[in-house]
């Protein structure tokens, strides 16, 4: 993968900034409505859909519509992969308030604090595992966006588990390299926003630019990804 020319391939665009300047302008509106984040996925998906299929125009024009419903169908995708994280999460957190007020009930100091660490226990142990499922997830993500666009955006392709993780398994380094970039860029992101901390509205544009930037070159790396996964696959 050409990490590089996914990152800095947008300046390719005559329009580039005015894009980007679209891009900013949902997040900040996302801020206070968070469905319009979607059109933001929505994007993303037809950027990688443009690699894949080597058309040369750098960057689509946006289409609220259309970029609205695909990005809500990977939302639902990522919710349903989510679902056992989230659960996880929600018992270990019940465990410990449960135990932890049944202890208090129970009006035995000792067996308070017995159950009390149980509880913490359970809490611990289920949030390991939520954060282990979270990190495979993030690892998934990229194998959704080409297994929904291979489909032509069909949803319930997303939820075929199989063909979902073997695409994610077969192209484990990749995901790895796109998950370090996104990182990489952020970080970048945090430092230029911190250097320009002494204005008032700089660090908050840096940021949301800054955020569409990385889901565009996310989106032209998974692209890349898929086209790769493809030629290998003799798709």
């Amino acid at each position: 993968m050409d990490i590089g020319h996914a990152y800095t391939y947008i300046k390719d665009d005559p329009d580039w900034m005015k894009k980007l300047g679209i891009g900013a302008g949902l997040m900040l509106v996302g801020i206070f409505l968070f469905p319009v984040i979607f059109i933001i996925y929505g994007y993303q998906v037809e950027v990688t859909r443009r690699v894949m299929n080597g058309e040369k125009n750098p960057l689509p024009d946006w289409d609220f519509g259309t970029m609205f419903m695909e990005g809500l169908y990977l939302i639902i995708g990522r919710f349903v992969y989510g679902l056992p994280a989230i659960l996880l999460i929600c018992i270990g957190f019940g465990a410990f308030w449960g135990l932890s007020i049944g202890g208090a009930a129970s009006g035995s100091e000792d067996l308070a604090a017995v159950l009390s660490g149980v509880g913490f226990l359970v809490y611990c142990i289920a949030f390991a595992l939520f954060f282990l499922l979270m990190v495979m997830i993030a690892f998934v993500t990229p194998g959704l966006n080409i297994q929904f666009i291979r489909n032509n955006g069909e949803l319930g392709s997303l939820f075929r588990f199989g063909e979902v993780i073997g695409i994610a398994r077969d192209n484990i380094g990749n995901v790895l390299w796109i998950f370090l970039a996104a990182l990489g860029a952020n970080i970048l992101i945090q430092l230029v926003s911190t250097l320009l901390s002494w204005t008032i509205c700089i660090p908050f544009i840096v940021s949301l630019g800054g955020y569409v930037w990385i889901q565009i070159a996310t989106g032209n790396l998974i692209g890349q990804m898929g086209s790769s996964y493809a030629a290998r696959k003799g798709m």
